[in-house]
């Protein structure tokens, strides 16, 4: 998977300052997962790993 460019972050960035921090509801993705490797997707230890890694780079709370 490639990185986000400098770009996406900006734009996640201003896009998550209209949003409330107490709010219930906040901002939603998905992740085009078309060319990954089929094993890769199906590993749990791995899903968990990304997502922690994710989270971490855009700065979110889990």
């Amino acid at each position: 998977m490639n990185p986000p460019s400098e770009n996406a972050y900006s734009a996640i960035d201003s896009r998550a300052a209209e949003f409330s921090p107490t709010s219930r509801w906040g901002i939603s993705s998905s992740i085009d997962i078309y060319e990954c490797d089929p094993v890769t997707i199906r590993d749990a230890a791995r899903i968990r790993a990304f997502v922690k890694e994710l989270c971490e780079l855009i700065g979110m709370k889990r």
